[in-house]
């Protein structure tokens, strides 16, 4: 399969499966257990570490093959970023915009990546 078309069809799986339709503020609350979980509070939630860990990874794997496919202009580390980084780019990004936090989920996790990680590299 092409990639532009692998693309494709990752973009409207992330875009139109029923977690793309929360919007920043549910992102936000969900990330914020996963921290707290994290670091062991017990205000933490496994449920919503995983489901942060998850959806975040799931973003930015997409990113990484539209950047290896030259259709996004990101600049991820050569040696690629954990899982835990990956979250705490999301979650700095959310809470120093909170203006933002109506917008999607998804839309907003691709923002924190290409805040963190702007074209051209470093």
């Amino acid at each position: 399969m092409q990639p532009t078309i692998k693309i494709i069809m990752l973009t409207i799986v992330l875009f139109f499966s029923p977690l793309s339709f929360a919007d920043g503020n549910e992102l936000l609350k969900k990330c914020a257990e996963a921290e707290s979980f994290l670091n062991a509070d017990e205000d933490g939630d496994s449920m919503s570490f995983g489901f942060c860990v998850g959806f975040v990874h799931g973003v930015s794997s997409i990113m990484k093959v539209m950047e290896n496919d030259g259709s996004l202009k990101v600049c991820f580390p050569k040696g690629g970023i954990t899982n835990g980084q990956s979250m705490s780019i999301v979650l700095e990004y959310l809470r120093k915009n909170p203006t933002e936090l109506h917008e999607r989920e998804v839309f907003l996790t691709m923002k924190a990546f290409l805040d963190a990680f702007p074209h051209p590299c470093r």
